[in-house]
């Protein structure tokens, strides 16, 4: 996986979980837990966008086959409004997942 799939992957998931949000009023308290997974994946997504990648080193590599497992377990649940504990649950390991891309940078470009 590419950094660009990599960036692909988290607007997917900024996509669904704006159509998960969607299904709760503003002020529902069931809904803060999705703004604030949202507001943080658009926030890593663009750090992201800004850093380089070696994707030949083990930490690039094993960072993004975590992100590509915890993506699959986070698609199964995150479009079925029954599974909302399950499904914050996986955004909570997928920033993780995200997050761990993220220190696998080798640099910030200019």
């Amino acid at each position: 996986m590419n950094p660009d799939d990599v960036i692909t992957i988290i607007g997917d998931r900024i996509v669904a979980l704006d159509e998960l949000r969607g299904s709760f009023m503003p002020d529902d308290p069931k809904r803060k837990p999705l703004d604030d997974a949202r507001q943080a994946l658009d926030d890593a997504q663009r750090e992201l966008a800004k850093k380089q990648f070696d994707e030949n080193t083990a930490a690039y590599k094993d960072a993004t086959g975590r992100l590509a497992a915890v993506n699959a377990e986070l698609e199964n649940t995150i479009s079925d409004i029954g599974q909302l504990e399950k499904t914050i649950a996986n955004l909570n390991k997928f920033l993780a997942a995200v997050n761990t891309v993220a220190n696998a940078a080798i640099g910030v470009l200019a």
